[in-house]
């Protein structure tokens, strides 16, 4: 019983965690993105990197 209850709220927690990806509320939380130069973000399109995080979150579900 403990295991199903411990499944679903890792499956709440990466629900929550998608769907603020998806309105943009927590990009912060990209590993590595935070911490490059502005030179190096220039390279990378963020709301790619923030839909495809987040599709990997519901996809892990």
């Amino acid at each position: 019983m403990f295991a199903v209850g411990f499944v679903v709220i890792i499956a709440l927690a990466f629900f929550i965690l998608s769907v603020l990806l998806f309105n943009g509320k927590a990009s912060m939380l990209l590993a590595g993105y935070n911490s490059m130069s502005k030179k190096e973000k220039a390279r990378y399109d963020k709301k790619n990197y923030v839909e495809v995080l987040a599709l990997l979150l519901l996809l892990s579900l």
